[in-house]
């Protein structure tokens, strides 16, 4: 795992989003910060390798061959691309956005009878490059798997240039003063 850090740069990461949902489509910004939970913000940069369980419960993708179940092929997937944990603090190291719909609990429980839809039940796919935004260093990072510098350089470059510029002070302290018994 490569890490390079862009210092101060505060980048728009939901404008950034906004004009790349393709390359860049999942965001995860936290409301709360100064928390161990809600100490970065992340933007990932996908690559073109899912794996798809649709509404009517059929595969897809990568990885989906020989395997008819979502869970066993992300298993299998995430076996043959498992990065070894170098022990870093870094809240993304490579590796998948996964989402589960309501329905996806019918392959886990088989006797429930869910209803099909037009949702997927169940999707993953492969991210290996990420921008981690810092809330109590204020920093930027770009983190990226080895063979993805290229990858990471489009994302710096789109980026930097989308530097926010302003900044907002924090609210003073309310101040809340109560009635005499």
């Amino acid at each position: 795992m490569h890490q390079r850090d862009l210092g101060g740069v505060r980048a728009d990461f939901l404008k950034a989003h906004a004009a790349w949902p393709e390359r860049l489509p999942f965001l995860l910004e936290s409301a709360s910060t100064g928390t161990a939970i809600g100490r970065c913000d992340i933007l990932m940069l996908a690559s073109d390798e899912a794996i798809l369980l649709d509404g009517g419960g059929r595969l897809s993708g990568r990885s989906s061959a020989g395997h008819n179940r979502f869970l066993p092929a992300l298993d299998a997937w995430w076996s043959e691309q498992r990065i070894a944990d170098a022990g870093d603090p870094l809240p993304f190291c490579g590796g998948w956005f996964v989402y589960f719909g309501y329905e996806f609990a019918g392959e886990v429980e088989p006797r429930l009878r869910l209803p099909e839809g037009p949702a997927p039940r169940a999707y993953a796919r492969r991210v290996r490059v990420a921008a981690v935004w810092h809330h109590d260093t204020q920093r930027l990072s770009l983190v990226y798997e080895q063979g993805c510098e290229e990858d990471a350089i489009w994302l710096e470059s789109v980026l930097v240039p989308m530097a926010v510029t302003t900044s907002v002070s924090p609210l003073p302290p309310l101040e809340i003063r109560e009635d005499d018994p």
